[in-house]
């Protein structure tokens, strides 16, 4: 009797020490779960920052080809405001020839018919004389 009262508090001893063998596996394989768990999470996350990283490196480009066409745009825009005075100060130089111009006619027609006034007046003194 005392044989099986040892052997049933053997058993017991072993159902516990089995117990406790699947509670630590069962941990175990709860902790093997969570570190696969957070080095999924870890390599998503470097992921998402490599893909942050590239956009950002992207976006750096497209800003300085933005500024760069910004730049381009603006010179042609001073080119085109550079041509448009000079064609302005082309025409008023054309302009003012021409006016120059005008009032060299205008004057040379004025003595023109000053001359001939003065031939007419000539030609009419030279009759009254003779």
């Amino acid at each position: 009797r005392e044989r099986d009262e040892a052997r049933a508090v053997a058993d017991k001893r072993q159902a516990l020490v089995d117990e406790r063998k699947r509670e630590r596996d069962q941990a175990r394989n709860t902790v093997r779960d969570r570190e696969q768990a957070l080095a999924q999470q870890l390599t998503e996350r470097d992921e998402v920052r490599r893909m942050v990283e590239d956009r950002d490196v992207m976006m750096g480009k497209s800003i300085q080809e933005r500024d760069e066409a910004r730049a381009i745009a603006d010179k042609r825009q001073a080119l085109v405001e550079t041509r448009e005075r000079e064609r302005d100060d082309a025409r008023n130089a054309v302009r003012d020839r021409e006016q120059t111009l005008q009032k060299h006619l205008t004057e040379r027609d004025e003595a023109r018919r000053m001359v001939e006034e003065r031939d007419a007046n000539l030609a009419n003194s030279i009759r009254e004389r003779d």
